[in-house]
């Protein structure tokens, strides 16, 4: 079995590592390198063009990573950011796996790149549900030179959750990307068609005792202190809010979260979209407290990614939904907690929302259960219960069971029930999903069956129908023909889509058939045609005064997707359909670009155009988005996001500056201005302030 014979072994220290990125303290001469790096890309099995040794020391406070990136060509070292969450794939990248329950199931990612900026991720169901947005306690230094780039990684316990049992071994993986070469190596081998979080695949870190290790009491609390001042319909006001999280580890892996008068005033604004669908769009959550910990929240699709849901891909649990009156306007947060954690083969997801009472709308009570049990090597069943009750609104209520069966490390079948609770409602409001995906080396084969009742109501999810069954089936295999040439990968794509009625009635058909192209130096293209049928029984307006009709419509479009080289200082992409669109025709245009000088500087410009024509009417759409983003250091950041949105009449813009003064200590300072293109509407602008600091006992 992959990664079995990697073991590693961590060496106790009683001296000083002071984080400077250089390896020289003599306990790194001591300690054990892990070395000889496996390919995964572009050559999988291979040893790594260039040479990698890490070494890890701990002592009862904290853990050393010393890393050593050789590089034979420092001058081709691509360092690109300095920003916390960087996206790793367009630069020269080191990463640590630590599942430190050995569950081989979750963990903890940390990344860094040569210029020390930092990139954390909760790791949940071996990458399924994985949290980019969970920020740790942790600290990295790098240093470039003749011979490559170093660093030097601390990570406290405290920052960790693990097991009691004194004798449980880690499991522990490295990985890195020289981007010059488009080349992926780890420590401990991973087949291309996965990636680091493919926890199972990890070696083994040995040596750590934990009768030595003192994570502290393990006891946060960051207060804040926000004010904002607001002209809304050229009416001034202003407020001072005050409040706090709680942080407490009551175990080693159980934490307990809480919050009083939350306050998301510091949030960026959502990236607008374009909708040219009749259903509504699902949007990021971005609020910090719904971020950390959210993968044991994750309950649906292995398939699921971002964006907006299929059709056969309800989501249980959509945070954004709390803090939202049914007119789904804000509501302010009065509090809430969350219990999160492992308990032997137990994991445990417990989260309770106050909302206050505004908008016309009274208190409501949001509350979420999810309780997973490992069965087998890489198995788990689990169970689910949400609540949401209040004065003004209908309790409703969703509760089932889910699971993931993987007899292998290629096939895995995910299942999913959910039953909903509405008074005033019997019967058909249940919705159950299967799921098959078989994907060897290269392969990708997904089966889906999915029925949604015409009842099924879940105030705390989100999906886009009702009423309807779903049988899906996807076929992606991975060709790679030409070792060495500039196209590293072909992929060719089917994916079929049947929708009925409870009555079996075909009432959607969608068919995607193309071709992805994956080259050597990171460029992408993909070709796709698409064909669609809708069955309406009754027509809708697509925009105010343009109608679709009732019937039966077929239609098709055809169209390319290019994406550049994004580790360049100057890259870009454009996405262009053309064809038919319900009983009329629809040309719809994305085009754009990023200029990246240096980590410091950063501008991006998107814009998107969709001219549609039906018989009942045409309109024109155009979105128009401008990003600028400048870091003075590791610690400061600049971002300015100014967008255009053709049919909202308006000009939205957001400058937001944020220092962290201390770990996960903040100071905000953020402008909003939405500023209207019709001359008798006033433009709307706030103020926010807040100041966060966390305190550790």
């Amino acid at each position: 079995m992959l990664g079995a014979d990697r073991i590693l072994q961590a060496r106790w220290t009683e001296e000083t590592i002071v984080l400077d990125g250089i390896l020289s303290e003599p306990p790194w001469l001591l300690a054990q390198p892990a070395a000889d790096f496996i390919q995964a890309e572009p050559r999988q099995g291979e040893p790594s063009t260039q040479r990698t040794e890490v070494r890890v020391l701990f002592d009862s406070d904290n853990l050393y990573f010393g890393v050593n990136c050789f590089d034979g060509d420092p001058e081709g070292i691509v360092a690109n950011s300095l920003r916390r969450d960087f996206a790793p794939g367009n630069e020269d990248t080191f990463e640590i796996l630590l599942d430190t329950f050995a569950s081989s199931r979750d963990g903890f990612l940390f990344v860094t790149n040569p210029n020390g900026a930092k990139r954390d991720v909760q790791v949940n169901n071996e990458g399924r549900g994985s949290n980019v947005s969970w920020d740790a306690i942790w600290e990295v230094k790098t240093h470039i030179d003749e011979t490559g780039w170093t660093a030097e990684i601390l990570i406290p316990f405290k920052t960790l959750r693990y097991g009691s049992a004194a004798q449980e071994a880690w499991k522990v993986n490295f990985g890195r990307q020289i981007r010059r070469n488009n080349e992926i190596t780890y420590w401990s081998e991973i087949p291309r068609r996965y990636n680091i979080t493919r926890v199972s695949l990890a070696g083994e870190l040995a040596g750590l005792h934990q009768n030595e290790i003192h994570p502290g009491r393990n006891f946060f609390v960051t207060p804040y202190v926000a004010t904002n001042l607001s002209e809304r319909d050229s009416e001034t006001s202003s407020d001072l809010d005050v409040g706090l999280d709680l942080k407490y580890g009551l175990t080693s892996s159980l934490t307990l979260d809480a919050t009083y008068n939350t306050d998301f005033s510091h949030v960026e604004v959502d990236q607008q979209q374009v909708n040219l669908e009749r259903f509504r769009l699902s949007f990021p959550e971005k609020r910090d407290f719904f971020l950390e910990n959210q993968g044991i929240f994750a309950i649906g699709s292995i398939l699921r990614r971002g964006g907006t849901p299929n059709e056969e891909d309800p989501s249980i649990f959509y945070s954004r939904t709390i803090g939202l009156s049914e007119a789904r306007q804000p509501i302010p947060i009065l509090g809430g907690a969350r219990l999160t954690g492992r308990a032997g083969a137990y994991e445990l997801g417990l989260m309770s929302i106050q909302t206050e009472e505004a908008q016309g709308q009274g208190e409501e009570n949001s509350s979420v259960l999810r309780i997973k049990r490992d069965i087998l090597a890489r198995s788990w069943l689990g169970g689910f219960f949400l609540n949401r009750q209040g004065p003004d609104r209908v309790t409703n209520r969703t509760y089932g069971v889910d699971g993931l069966y993987r007899p292998r490390t290629d096939v895995t079948f995910n299942y999913l029930f959910a039953q909903t609770d509405t008074p005033g409602v019997e019967g058909d409001d249940w919705a159950l999903r299967v799921e098959g995906q078989y994907s060897p080396r290269w392969l990708v084969l997904a089966l889906i069956h999915a029925d949604i009742q015409p009842e099924y109501r879940n105030d705390l999810g989100f999906n886009t129908r009702e009423g309807i069954r779903v049988e899906r089936i996807t076929i992606h295999p991975r060709i790679r023909p030409w070792e060495g040439r500039a196209v590293r990968e072909i992929q060719p794509i089917l994916n079929t889509r049947y929708i009925t009625d409870p009555d079996n009635r075909l009432i959607t058909r969608k068919h995607s058939i193309g071709l992805d192209f994956f080259f050597q130096n990171g460029t992408f293209l993909r070709l796709r045609h698409r064909l669609y049928f809708e069955r309406l029984d009754q027509g809708f307006d697509i925009r105010t005064g343009i109608p679709v009709p009732a019937g039966d419509h077929e239609y098709e479009e055809q169209g390319f997707e290019f994406n550049t080289d994004r580790s360049r200082v100057l890259s870009g992409n454009v996405n262009f359909y053309d064809g038919e669109f319900w009983d009329g025709e629809k040309t719809s245009l994305r085009v754009g670009g990023q200029f990246r000088p240096s980590g410091h500087l950063s501008a991006e410009v998107n814009f998107s155009r969709d001219d549609v024509t039906l018989p009942g009417g045409a309109f024109l759409s155009h979105l128009l988005g401008f990003r600028l983003r400048y870091a003075f250091d590791t610690r400061t950041f600049l971002d300015t996001f100014i967008q255009y949105n053709s049919e909202r009449h308006k000009i939205t813009s957001n400058v937001r500056f944020n220092l962290i003064h201390h770990s996960l200590s903040d100071l905000f300072v953020v402008y909003t201005e939405e500023n209207p293109t019709i001359a008798q509407e006033s433009t709307d602008r706030v103020i926010s302030i807040k100041y966060t600091h966390l305190m550790g006992f």
